[in-house]
């Protein structure tokens, strides 16, 4: 199931089980469990992470994103709300990516 969330600057979502995070809008910046790199996502751009891993994720500003979950702890920021949407989301990110596809294509013909 693919779930939405809004993250206002600042705040901080705990994953336990995330498989794959795609930032919609705004930029994160995330930490997980065994992974010496950092990494700071920016709009169109997704993660994947390991089924049993621990994963930080801070919006460094307002942000939204979809997440596919098993397990998400949402006690670092309890007001914040999800809902299901797997519908819209997948057509929402299916449209954002071929858009994406299209703005690199057409950068590269630029060299």
């Amino acid at each position: 199931m693919i779930h939405f969330h809004y993250l206002e600057k600042g705040q901080i979502l705990r994953f336990e089980k995330a498989t794959q995070i795609t930032l919609l809008s705004g930029e994160v910046w995330i930490t997980r469990e065994n992974d010496l790199k950092d990494h700071v996502l920016q709009a169109s751009e997704k993660i994947n992470n390991p089924a049993s891993s621990l994963m930080l994720v801070e919006a460094l500003e307002n942000s939204n994103l979809l997440y596919s979950a098993q397990e998400l702890d949402l006690s670092l920021e309890p007001q914040a709300g999800t809902r299901d949407i797997s519908e819209e989301a997948e057509a929402f990110v299916s449209k954002a990516w071929s858009l994406n596809s299209a703005r690199v294509a057409g950068d590269q013909e630029q060299f």
